[in-house]
C-alpha cells in the first residue's frame, strides 16, 4: 500500500511540474502575428478632356497634340457621329449639294432658272507611256502626262416658257436657219462662258466652276404624262474647252 501511494505521489510531482514541456491545454489559443501586405501606389487614370479643349496636361498657348490613333469615325461607330481627329489645323465645312446656282454669259450673266441637277463636272488627264533602254540595256517605262480631257456638263432645269436654251441652241445655226449649217451669227453669241457656283450653309459663295466657251450640244425635252403630278424637266448638255475651278474661301486662309 506505501508504494502505491508513493507513486501517486510521484506521479503528483511529475503532473505540477513546469507545463511547458508537455503539450499545450487544449483550450489554449496561439495568435500568430499576420504581416501587413505592402501597397503599391497606383497612378490616377487621366482625365478625358471635354469636347472642344486641348488634353489635360497640354500647356498654356500651345496647340494640343495630333491624335492620329483615333483615325475618323463613322456613322456605324459606337459614338454615332463622324468627326475628325485632333489634328491641327482648319478643317472645313462640308458643302451641301443643293445649294447651286448656273448663270450663262460673262459678268453677273444670265440665270438659268429652277436649276435642279448638275452633273459631269468631271476631268482628267491622258497619261503616254514612254518606253526606253537604259545604258545596261534595261527596259523603262516612264509615265509622261498629257492633255487634259474635260467631260459634257449636264444641266436639268424646270422647264418654263424661258427660250434661253432654245435660242442659244440655235445660234448656232447662223443666218440661214438651216440645220445643219455651222455659220453661226457671231462667236460671242454662240459659245458662252458658264458659271456654276456651290454655297455654303450661310449662302457664302465656296467653290466656283467656270466652263470657257461652253454650248449645248443637245437638248432633251420634257416628258409628258398624265399620271404625274410632278414637274416637266428640260435636260441640256454643254461642251467647252477648258475649265477652272476656284475656292472663294481658301484667300482667307493663305
Amino acid at each position: 500500500m506505501a508504494e502505491s501511494t508513493g507513486g501517486a505521489a510521484t506521479g503528483g510531482s511529475v503532473a505540477s511540474g513546469d507545463s511547458s514541456s508537455g503539450p499545450p491545454p487544449e483550450d489554449t489559443v496561439t495568435i500568430e502575428e499576420v504581416p501587413e501586405p505592402e501597397v503599391t501606389p497606383t497612378e490616377e487614370p487621366p482625365v478625358a478632356p471635354v469636347s472642344g479643349q486641348p488634353p489635360v496636361g497640354t500647356p498654356v498657348g500651345q496647340p494640343p497634340p495630333p491624335n492620329l490613333s483615333s483615325g475618323w469615325t463613322g456613322r456605324g461607330s459606337s459614338k454615332g457621329r463622324t468627326e475628325a481627329p485632333n489634328i491641327v489645323g482648319r478643317i472645313f465645312e462640308p458643302l451641301l449639294n443643293f445649294q447651286f446656282s448656273v448663270t450663262i454669259g460673262p459678268a453677273v450673266g444670265i440665270p438659268i432658272s429652277y436649276a435642279t441637277d448638275v452633273s459631269g463636272l468631271d476631268f482628267e488627264r491622258d497619261y503616254i507611256e514612254h518606253k526606253y533602254v537604259g545604258d545596261k540595256f534595261q527596259a523603262f517605262t516612264q509615265m509622261v502626262p498629257g492633255r487634259i480631257k474635260y467631260q459634257p456638263v449636264t444641266i436639268k432645269h424646270l422647264f418654263s416658257v424661258d427660250p434661253i436654251m432654245w435660242n442659244w441652241f440655235l445660234a448656232h445655226e447662223g443666218t440661214t436657219g438651216n440645220p445643219g449649217n455651222y455659220t453661226p451669227l457671231s462667236y460671242e453669241f454662240a459659245r458662252y462662258p458658264v458659271t456654276i457656283i456651290a454655297y455654303t450653309r450661310d449662302f457664302v459663295p465656296a467653290v466656283t466652276w467656270f466652263l470657257n466657251n461652253a454650248w449645248p450640244y443637245k437638248i432633251t425635252g420634257p416628258s409628258m404624262q398624265t399620271s404625274s403630278g410632278e414637274f416637266s424637266v428640260e435636260e441640256v448638255i454643254l461642251v467647252y474647252d477648258s475649265m477652272t475651278k476656284a475656292s472663294n474661301l481658301l484667300a482667307d486662309f493663305l
